[in-house]
């Protein structure tokens, strides 16, 4: 009878306090799903320490590197982690392991190194590339050694018996690398839809909006890391615009980040129509988002004009919460939204969201638009999403769609 021990590694350092972010809920996500599909999950991890240590049903082992690596700064650590990871991981590999998941890391290749000593198969999880993350995210950085992350890369993908990605665009980008399309799934991200379910949470939403004042408003939510890439300037210019023409209007913003702080400065005029929560753990997030009555992200398009090879966690969140959702018209979030209100609006029937061009205008139209929809026009909106994420887009969805590529699904 084949193994149904799996080894689910994750490697990024200098992440072992993180509690929030797509990253956390991808993570659990995933453990959850090959635990709903029977297996048994040992866990090695750098990351998430807190949070991996208290999920029910995993056995858990701690990745790092002795603390006097720590002045040595932050690539240079991730090159070391391979030799500490790789001796701290071994000990708790499980013998007949079915395989290895490894969610790709800048720099290390702890997975490769198990994988070949122990002869087990290895599935890389690859959500972006760090090559060019590096070059266009991270430009202030000194010690770029960007032949070397470029190296790393090639090694993972290439070693890999499968890798799954979460959007074509990194699907094509791999193929051009020389990457056999046959060994890459393209699977988008998805939701634990039993935790994101609005009708267990309208005692919460009721709660929350009399805390916060905001009974008698329409609430637009956002949630996520303030990057560039979320739209954090279309927010900026576009917010105040909106609540001086609808006063009932509120926007909750949920979560921290590199540019919160510029927008709260935008929005300083307006601080009645705002509300920043900070950072908060997945389920106070969870709950503020059940306070809103629609949600937003104004997603950038690759500064460089590349394909948006993302798939963010929070627009399934959104949808599971059967929000109305205004989000940016652009490569994988026009596949799920199809269709679609663009500007040519109409009374709502089968249409799953709201998509817009990247651009504050047009941000500002849809958003006037949804708060003159009718009641049962919002309704039908949240529900299509729901409904749309409920059949194609839970976690466990997502692990049977790998189980089932990597040959591992014995459900069939």
């Amino acid at each position: 009878m084949a193994s149904k021990n799996i080894f689910y590694l994750r490697t990024n350092y200098g992440a072992r306090n993180l509690k929030a972010g797509g990253s956390v809920s991808h993570t659990l996500g995933v453990i959850n799903g090959f635990l709903h599909a029977g297996y048994t999950v040992v866990c090695a991890s750098s990351a998430m320490v807190g949070l991996l240590r208290d999920t029910p049903d995993i056995m858990f082992r701690e990745l790092g590197n002795p603390k006097i690596c720590s002045f040595l700064g932050h690539k240079l650590n991730c090159l070391l982690s391979n030799f500490f990871f790789t001796a701290q991981a071994v000990k708790a590999l499980p013998k007949d392991a079915a395989f290895i998941y490894q969610r790709y890391s800048m720099l290390n290749a702890t997975g490769v190194f198990l994988s070949w000593w122990k002869k087990i198969p290895f599935i890389l999880e690859f959500n972006s590339s760090e090559v060019w993350k590096e070059k266009h995210w991270h430009t202030n950085r000194r010690l770029r050694l960007t032949w070397l992350v470029r190296w790393f890369e090639r090694i993972n993908v290439r070693h890999a018996d499968y890798v799954v990605v979460v959007s074509q665009p990194l699907k094509d980008m791999l193929i051009e690398q020389g990457i056999m399309a046959g060994k890459i799934l393209v699977n988008p991200n998805g939701v634990d839809a039993v935790m994101f379910d609005p009708e267990a949470l309208i005692g919460q939403r009721a709660r929350l909006r009399k805390q916060l004042n905001i009974e008698n408003k329409f609430v637009f939510g956002f949630i996520g890391t303030f990057s560039s890439w979320h739209g954090i300037d279309t927010l900026a210019a576009a917010i105040p615009d909106i609540v001086q023409k609808y006063t009932n209007a509120h926007f909750l913003l949920i979560g921290d980040g590199q540019q919160r702080a510029s927008l709260q400065g935008a929005l300083k005029n307006i601080e009645g129509h705002v509300t920043f929560t900070g950072l908060v753990s997945p389920e106070k997030a969870r709950n503020y988002l059940a306070a809103c009555d629609a949600c937003v992200l104004p997603t950038k398009p690759n500064i460089d004009g590349t394909p948006f090879f993302g798939s963010p966690v929070k627009l399934f969140e959104y949808m599971s919460m059967a929000k109305p959702v205004i989000t940016t018209d652009i490569d994988q979030l026009r596949e799920l939204f199809t269709p679609a209100l663009r500007s040519d609006w109409h009374k709502v029937t089968r249409e799953v969201g709201v998509l817009v061009q990247p651009d504050t205008e047009s941000f500002i139209y849809a958003a006037a638009r949804l708060l003159e929809l009718e009641e049962k026009e919002l309704k039908t909106l949240g529900c299509n999403a729901r409904e749309r994420v409920l059949r194609l887009y839970t976690w466990n969805q997502h692990v049977k769609k790998i189980l089932t590529f990597t040959n591992h699904d014995q459900t069939n």
